[in-house]
């Protein structure tokens, strides 16, 4: 009778939708809404600590502006990327006040190419105009840097941080974050164009969004996830449509 008992358990396992089950063991919508919490109470205090209004005020815009993007349509897009984008925020934090023990300086290594990159940033506001872009070679770097546009982006970002206190390092990190966030949704898009399961699609776009290096790169001011979107974003629109339906299940 134990047997019977186990093989009919083992039977009703089988027969449920691992969809289901791979969804209900995510609990999507309530971990996105945890990380949501913990990361603004953190930037919160973060941006009261550095008296830097300007980040908590484009914290919560990178954050309606990547939401508009994703819709609320499609609510498994939406919470993975309020859930990769809290996460990034916590982590910009985290090694903020790392790098300011270890170095003094909220930099990799004390300053690399995420300091020359905001340095450069500077430089465009404070010596071209906003449509100016074809003298940013020449006047603030050199004629052969292969850069330019993350130059002018970050230069567009220090001039939005400026219409409130200022601009500070870790705007473009959140920037990064939005980034980062919406290159995991395209990631979940494409591969449910593709005909993956949601389950897997989900873990597709988790793995993307949440990969140590990927995170890592996003908490610097670093060229790297910005690209990486722009690339998914294109191999997503190149993919044929498929029918689906964008639904929270």
């Amino acid at each position: 009778m134990a047997t019977k008992v186990n093989n009919q358990s083992v039977s009703r396992i089988r027969r449920t939708p691992i969809t289901q089950r791979s969804h209900a063991y995510l609990r999507l919508p309530e971990l996105s809404s945890l990380a949501l919490v913990i990361s603004a109470v953190i930037v919160g205090l973060f941006a009261l600590m550095e008296a830097s209004f300007s980040t908590f005020i484009l914290f919560f815009a990178f954050l309606l502006f990547g939401s508009l993007i994703v819709g609320r349509k499609d609510t498994v897009a939406s919470d993975l990327f309020l859930e990769v984008y809290s996460i990034v925020a916590i982590s910009a934090v985290v090694l903020y006040w790392i790098y300011i023990a270890r170095y003094g300086s909220p930099y990799y290594i004390g300053g690399s190419d995420d300091l020359a990159y905001e340095l450069w940033a500077e430089d465009v506001v404070r010596k071209l105009g906003i449509f100016e872009y074809g003298n940013i070679r020449g006047v603030v770097v050199n004629p052969w840097h292969n850069s330019v546009g993350y130059v002018y982006l970050l230069s567009l970002l220090y001039r939005l941080g400026e219409l409130f206190d200022g601009f500070h390092t870790m705007i473009p990190r959140l920037f990064n974050g939005m980034c980062l966030g919406l290159l995991s949704v395209f990631s979940y898009r494409l591969a449910m164009r593709l005909r993956f399961e949601r389950w897997r699609s989900v873990t597709i776009a988790l793995f993307s969004g949440l990969l140590p290096i990927m995170v890592y790169n996003a908490i610097h001011t670093f060229r790297d996830v910005f690209i990486a979107l722009i690339l998914i974003i294109g191999v997503y629109l190149w993919t044929p449509r498929q029918d689906f339906s964008y639904s929270g299940s």
